[in-house]
């Protein structure tokens, strides 16, 4: 009943495809897909090629065809204002005077309700002479080489 003769053997499960490794299966599966996708893509502009003399547009066939003119009318829409808030707004960074390096000095008020004060004056000038000796420096050549 058995055979164990090769010739009556069972093919292998799978085909050739089983004896293909890993790499080779993903390999001929990319091929595949990129083959039939490009069959398809062909056939498609093939078929839309050989369609398109009968999908060009035509004149239209004149019919008679009652038209009504409307004329619109204007309306007057009031315009809108925008509520601007009331009070000061703060100034940004970039509209704020730039400060300049003068530390700040306490500047006098001025008060214009009391009599002035009496100005008062002293002057004091003393004058200090100090020499000191300068040292003088002669240049000195070299020599070319």
């Amino acid at each position: 009943m058995y055979n164990d003769d090769p010739e009556w053997a069972a093919p292998p499960t799978g085909g050739w495809w089983a004896s293909l490794s890993a790499g080779q299966q993903l390999g001929y599966g990319c091929f595949a897909i990129v083959m039939i996708g490009a069959f398809v893509m062909y056939c498609a502009g093939t078929i839309s090629w050989l369609a398109r003399p009968a999908l060009t547009q035509r004149e239209p066939t004149p019919t008679m065809m009652a038209r009504s003119t409307v004329v619109p009318t204007l309306t007057l829409v009031p315009p809108t204002f925008i509520k601007v808030p009331g009070g000061t707004l703060v100034a940004t960074p970039t509209q704020m005077s730039i400060p300049t390096r003068v530390p700040p000095s306490l500047t006098p008020t001025v008060d214009l309700t009391n009599p002035a004060p009496a100005i008062t004056t002293t002057v004091t000038l003393t004058a200090t002479v100090t020499r000191t000796p300068t040292r003088r420096t002669t240049p000195t050549l070299m020599p070319r080489p």
